[in-house]
């Protein structure tokens, strides 16, 4: 039982194809987890900022309440000299 030498090759070539598909899949699944994994950190660093952002307007909301106040009680008071 002698086995043709371009039989031996067509059957190296099959499974070198067959190989380097699951090779490259491989690869391309490694390549998507590390892309998704790296746009979920990107988001969470987003949510990060806005978050900080969200807790600096609401300070920014207080002080500025706290302004109108004392500029409402000084114009109360200047009303009442300017008048006397």
């Amino acid at each position: 039982m002698q086995i043709d030498v371009s039989f031996l090759i067509a059957l190296c070539g099959c499974a070198l194809s067959v190989a380097t598909f699951f090779i490259g899949r491989t690869t391309q699944a490694k390549s998507n987890g590390q892309q998704t994994g790296q746009v979920l950190t990107e988001l969470g660093y987003i949510k990060k900022g806005v978050d900080g952002l969200e807790r600096k307007l609401d300070e920014l909301q207080k002080n500025y309440g706290k302004l109108e106040n004392r500029v409402t009680k000084l114009e109360e008071k200047v009303g009442f000299y300017h008048h006397e």
